[in-house]
């Protein structure tokens, strides 16, 4: 098996991460000039809709030789809406490139990247850009890199500035000077003499970090003082794959310097697949199975992006795990248990694929046409079915009810949202069985604007969309005791005829539902008790105050009745729906309100506008702590205040303030609130009577 190397870029949104993968393409001759994400013209970022937004959307992947070794470079997606797709992504590339701006330093969604990339144990290597910016400060960067990451951060490269110019690196392992000659092009000299001290200190920094990683090493450091190019590389190598150390360069993404030194390390600082000698996967049944990581091992793959192309259908897009994988190949798809044949392969260069004969572990490949093969999906030999889990993806935290403006666009509608839901495993879509309404459920606004701008674009569907649903939820505040009701039908043959009596009492938050079967004696017949329980919960998912799922309580089943004839199961249920509805109304039923922990980052001198903001939402500041000039902000804030959040934090800082949020938890609407949802509610079920 031959040299394979994947590696994930990760950054937050705005920090050069597209502009370095642009770069690294265009050094290694993929691609024949340098784009640019103003332009809209970048390689990776192919789609219209991240071309108009000028931001990642989906991971992207480009396949390409270098030095002898095949690379799979995957680019990320920065923004705050689709850092939950990244996360999975860390499942599937064995190393990352992680970017820092020079002129911004760590960034608090930073801290977040990293400590997901800590979660798998990953090596990684940093690239400070933007050295060309006026506040780039390396040494501060470098050092707030092992005080905040808290991973000793080796500087491999050292950004060279003349005049306020960013000219050239400093090879610090080969103590070469490496002069831009644009576009991508260096001259290698000697370290001009008045470069040579602060070389000198950032290498000692550097040997120190190579030294420390084996005691061969160590030793020989302590005896001379010295290590010799080969000796640091040996160093930085087996520190870096072990995920000790982090290797770190620098220098502009969108001038290109700096680059081609990081990639000359790509290689060489990188781990492949065979340094993991095996993985955890499950059987069909359930059971822990570790998985040997050879070319000669039966083949497992798994699907981490599909695209729906007009052309070519639907693109499954794989890693191998192990084995190898030939064109024409019989797999097995173990979730669905559904036979397939792959066809032809291929690597994957972005938006166009090349075709190859062969794909072994660690390698990035894609498939046509195959059906049941969903993001997610492990494909395998049929000999050895396997189910290996990606990172899991939380559900989502926000939604849109969509309507075709046009009448009889119904089934292109369902068709657009199909297809976009192959493609992208952030989404969800629900049909409220009361209103009938189609619902778009995602991770954030940005996230759903795209997706009504694909409908639009691609599938040529115009919606209109109702204001973002809030998930509410409802529950009762005290307990009702012996509540009785009795279902009595005649209609000339045989009735219905059931009376149920229960308790009904609040649980703890987040402790769900229980049914307590209290019945003593054969007052009910034990086949229909069950049935009781059934209606319950047919009325807890339809709510009882304005039509929300009913949470965090206890039904006791305690007493009732049955009759030789005319009991039966539909009768049980019914009664259960009623009684529960008139104990629940009995019992002070609330609304409960999903309260989002919110993490805002903001430069010092808007933090004023945002904490005040906050507390116009209902929100409530926890902390704030301050990173390299800017400040932190961490509030809980109820999500109904929160949905066009991202365009308001940019008119308050100037499109400088980014913020995440995810579900912390649920609490009690304020009554004037939920009043009016209430009275909304109970509006449209008029209206549709």
């Amino acid at each position: 098996m031959g040299v394979i190397r994947s590696v994930g870029l990760i950054a937050p949104k705005g920090t050069g991460k597209t502009s370095l993968a642009e770069a690294i393409l265009f050094n290694a001759k993929v691609i024949k000039r340098l784009g640019r994400v103003e332009d809209g013209n970048t390689a990776m970022d192919f789609d219209q809709e991240e071309i108009d937004r000028g931001m990642t959307l989906m991971p992207s992947v480009f396949s390409f030789d270098l030095k002898g070794a095949k690379i799979h470079l995957i680019d990320t997606a920065g923004y705050p809406d689709f850092i939950n797709e990244t996360r999975m992504m860390t499942g599937i590339f064995d190393n990352a490139i992680f970017v820092l701006n020079g002129a911004e330093g760590v960034k608090s969604q930073s801290l977040k990247l990293w400590k997901m990339l800590n979660d798998r144990g990953m090596p990684r290597m940093i690239f400070i850009s933007s050295m060309d910016k006026e506040l780039a400060d390396y040494g501060s960067v470098l050092d707030s890199i092992s005080s905040v990451f808290g991973m000793p951060a080796a500087p491999v490269t050292m950004p060279v500035t003349k005049d306020k110019k960013l000219v050239g690196v400093v090879d610090l392992a080969k103590m070469k000077y490496y002069a831009d000659k644009g576009g991508g092009a260096v001259e290698e000299s000697d370290i001009p003499a008045d470069l040579a001290d602060e070389a000198a200190e950032y290498r000692e920094k550097l040997v120190e970090s190579a030294a420390e990683q084996s005691d061969e090493l160590m030793e020989k450091y302590l005896d001379s003082g010295e290590l010799t190019p080969d000796e640091v590389e040996k160093g930085l190598r087996g520190g870096a794959a072990a995920g000790k150390i982090c290797p770190v360069f620098a220098g502009s993404s969108t001038l290109n310097i700096g680059v081609s030194n990081l990639m000359s390390y790509l290689a060489e600082l990188t781990a492949g697949p065979e340094s993991a000698a095996s993985f955890e996967a499950k059987d069909t049944d359930g059971n822990p199975v570790s998985v040997v990581v050879s070319p000669k091992e039966q083949f497992a793959g798994i699907v981490f992006k599909t695209m729906v192309d007009q052309y070519a259908g639907k693109i499954s897009v794989f890693k191998v795990l192990t084995g190898t994988l030939k064109p024409e190949t019989p797999i097995t798809l173990p979730r669905v248990n559904r036979k397939a044949r792959v066809g032809n392969l291929f690597l994957v260069n972005g938006k166009t694929q090349t075709p190859t004969d062969k794909a072994e572990p660690g390698d990035i490949v894609c498939v046509v046409k195959v059906d049941d093969l969903l993001t997610g999906e492990t494909l395998c030999d049929p000999a050895r079915p396997i189910i290996f889990e990606l990172p899991a993806i939380p559900e989502p935290v926000i939604a849109l009810a969509v309507v075709p403006k046009e009448r009889g666009e119904e089934d292109k509608l369902s068709r657009g949202l199909g297809s976009i839901l192959e493609e992208d495993p952030l989404l969800k879509t629900r049909r409220d069985e009361q209103t009938k309404q189609l619902t778009v459920c995602g991770s954030g606004q940005i996230h759903l604007d795209s997706v009504v701008s694909r409908l639009r674009r691609r599938f040529q569907v115009n919606v209109d969309v109702a204001p973002p649903e809030i998930p509410y939820r409802e529950t009762v505040t005290k307990p009702a005791k012996y509540v009785e009701y009795t279902h009595k039908k005649q209609t000339g043959g045989a009735g219905q005829f059931a009376r149920v009596f229960i308790d009904l009492e609040p649980v703890p938050r987040g402790e769900g539902y229980e049914f307590a079967d209290k019945i003593f004696g054969g007052v009910i017949d034990q086949n229909f008790r069950p049935s009781v329980d059934k209606g319950v919960r047919a009325k807890m998912a339809e709510g009882i105050l304005a039509g929300y799922p009913v949470v965090d309580v206890r039904v006791s089943l305690v007493d009732g009745k049955t009759h030789p004839v005319d009991s039966k199961d539909i009768a049980f249920q019914v009664a259960g729906r009623e009684v529960f509805k008139k104990a629940a109304m009995m019992c002070n039923p609330i609304l409960l309100e999903p309260v989002m922990s919110v993490e805002i980052e903001a430069p010092d001198e808007c933090m004023g506008d945002v904490i005040g903001d906050i507390n116009s939402r209902r929100g409530r500041v926890n902390s704030t702590e301050q990173a390299a000039g800017a400040t932190i902000i961490k509030a809980q804030v109820p999500l109904a205040e929160m949905l066009r959040y991202a365009p308001d934090l940019d008119a308050m800082t100037s499109g400088r303030g980014t913020y995440t949020m995810e579900l912390g938890h649920y609490e009690e609407v304020p009554k004037r609130v939920a009043d009016e949802i209430v009275a909304k509610y109970n509006k449209q079920r008029q209206d549709a009577e």
